[in-house]
C-alpha cells in the first residue's frame, strides 16, 4: 500500500506547546519531497495559526476553524465551507 497524502492535527500532534520542533518540519518536508501531500487539520483560526506556526505554508491544504474553511497556501485560495467559529 502506498500513501499519497499525511493529514494530521495542529494541536497536541505535530506541535507541543504550540510549537512544532526543527526534526518535525524536516520530516514533513522529506515527505513532501517525494511528491506526496501535506494536510493540515486545526480549530484554529487561519491567522492564529500563522502567528503561532508560519511554515504552515509548507502545506498543501489546511482545514482550519473547525472545518469551516479550506485554504491552499501554495496559491493562496481559500474556501469558506461553514461558519466562522465563535
Amino acid at each position: 500500500m502506498s500513501y499519497q497524502a499525511l493529514a494530521t492535527d495542529y494541536d497536541g500532534t505535530i506541535a507541543t506547546e504550540g510549537q512544532v520542533s526543527e526534526t518535525t518540519i524536516t520530516a514533513l518536508k522529506r515527505w513532501q519531497q517525494t511528491g506526496r501531500k501535506l494536510l493540515l487539520v486545526t480549530g484554529r483560526r487561519l491567522e492564529s495559526l500563522y502567528t503561532v506556526f508560519p511554515q504552515a505554508n509548507l502545506f498543501d491544504c489546511i482545514v482550519a476553524e473547525n472545518g469551516a474553511l479550506l485554504s491552499y497556501p501554495g496559491t493562496g485560495a481559500q474556501i469558506l465551507l461553514g461558519s466562522t467559529p465563535q
